[in-house]
């Protein structure tokens, strides 16, 4: 079973790396419908997976409502993205970068923030963004629940690629549909859709676009 899961996420690299061959795929956000989907452990067991290969990987965690990354890696939240420019300190975000215990592998938690809605519209994100793109092979962000909070919809034009994580025999197709539709209309670029939680373990890709 783990074999197989870890050739289902191998094959969703294959996808993305090949979805569209003249640009690189670099920034992905992670983004669900409703809450409990199992988004932030579809990143992270991604974010493995490709560590694992060799690739440079930084995980950042942009859930700064319930941030779930540090606990699932054993990191100190503090220090993290929420404290981007907080208080008028001018931090470059790769000092925000903690180490994990496997190689190849870096989180950047969630910090702390008093407004969350607003750090991804900061006029130096996107800049910041290109200093973690210069850091690595993939940098995979973690978000709050679409239905929930418009944090993924500010993201979603400044990163390449978007892939939303879907429950099986919970997330109706319409619900999916619909949250596309949000992401592409702010600029967003859906890559596909991960049906998570099957009943066997074995997160399903698929490949049609919605």
């Amino acid at each position: 079973e783990i074999a197989a899961t870890v050739e289902e996420y191998r094959r969703m690299k294959h996808k993305i790396l090949t979805f569209d061959p003249n640009n690189i795929i670099k920034t992905i956000l992670f983004c669900s419908s409703d809450k409990a989907e199992g988004n932030s452990t579809v990143v992270l067991h991604f974010g493995q997976i490709l560590a694992s290969e060799g690739y440079r990987v930084i995980l950042v965690d942009g859930n700064l409502r319930r941030p779930v990354l540090h606990r699932l890696l054993r990191a100190e939240r503090d220090y993290g993205l929420g404290d981007f420019h907080l208080r008028g300190k001018n931090l470059d975000v790769t000092e925000l970068m903690k180490e994990t215990p496997l190689d190849n592998l870096w989180v950047i938690t969630s910090g702390f923030h008093p407004n969350p809605g607003t750090i991804f519209e900061e006029e130096a994100f996107e800049s910041q963004l290109e200093k973690l793109k210069a850091q690595a092979d993939w940098v995979l962000f973690d978000s709050p629940p679409l239905n929930s909070y418009d944090d993924a919809i500010a993201l979603a034009g400044k990163v390449d690629g978007i892939v939303l994580v879907a429950q099986a025999n919970k997330t109706r197709w319409e619900v999916v549909k619909a949250a596309s539709d949000r992401l592409e209309k702010c600029g967003g670029r859906i890559l596909g859709v991960v049906l998570n939680k099957r009943r066997f373990p074995i997160p399903g890709w698929m490949y049609r676009r919605i």
